[in-house]
């Protein structure tokens, strides 16, 4: 038995049941790119054939933005996020195709379950400057005032598919991977509600993320 720890950079995607909305809104759907941290337990290590419990921990966010060009040259963000904190439990199983002096390849395929808080939802703002000045001006920016009455919590369940790449650096075996977390269930139970500029909106749809990441392996038994 195997376990050590990882962190990953994550490109996630909400898929919206309803996008034709967005058609005239002044926020679009966007990507969110988030850090995420895991810890592993490998089993059955002495065969090709190995199996490993894997939980990944970190926030979800589903955005909507909106980007305009600005007098300094530079590109102004405005966005809504809803915040989620989640800890996603895969189940996977994998098959050494090589072992050798160059590493180790293995597919990962498995089923993760997702459990995941919301938190709450914010307005704001960033801007990306070409050399003018890096401020920006109160009258470019559209007021929100955004509310929610619920909070709930969310469980759902997904499909994995990767690969990894292991191999000794300093002495010690690190293992690189890719992993996609898909899931064919929508991530609220039914649509969720909140409020922004006293209108009220609905929300829901399906969350999958891509993860790129590195993990350390900690210990051997």
């Amino acid at each position: 038995m195997n376990w050590g720890v990882g962190v990953s950079y994550n490109t996630h995607f909400f898929i919206h049941e309803n996008k034709d909305k967005f058609e005239n809104s002044f926020f679009k759907p966007d990507i969110a790119h988030l850090p995420r941290i895991n810890t592993y337990i490998d089993l059955n290590t002495g065969s090709a054939f190995q199996f490993r419990l894997d939980l990944n921990l970190g926030e979800k966010k589903i955005i909507h933005s909106n980007k305009q060009t600005i007098p300094s040259g530079g590109r102004l963000k405005q966005y809504i996020k809803h915040e989620i904190i989640s800890a996603d439990l895969s189940f996977l199983s994998y098959y050494s195709l090589s072992r050798g002096k160059m590493g180790e390849f293995r597919p990962l395929v498995g089923f993760y379950i997702s459990m995941n808080q919301y938190t709450g939802i914010v307005h704001g703002s960033s801007i990306s400057s070409r050399g003018g000045p890096n401020h920006i001006n109160e009258n470019d920016l559209l007021p929100v005032i955004l509310e929610v009455e619920q909070y709930p919590f969310m469980l759902y369940a997904g499909i994995n598919l990767g690969l990894s790449y292991s191999t000794k650096i300093a002495k010690r075996d690190v293992e690189f991977f890719g992993l996609f977390y898909f899931s064919p269930s929508n991530l609220f139970s039914s649509d969720f509600g909140y409020y922004a500029n006293f209108q009220q909106e609905t929300l829901n749809g399906k969350y999958h993320y891509f993860s790129l990441g590195m993990n350390l392996k900690l210990k051997r038994k």
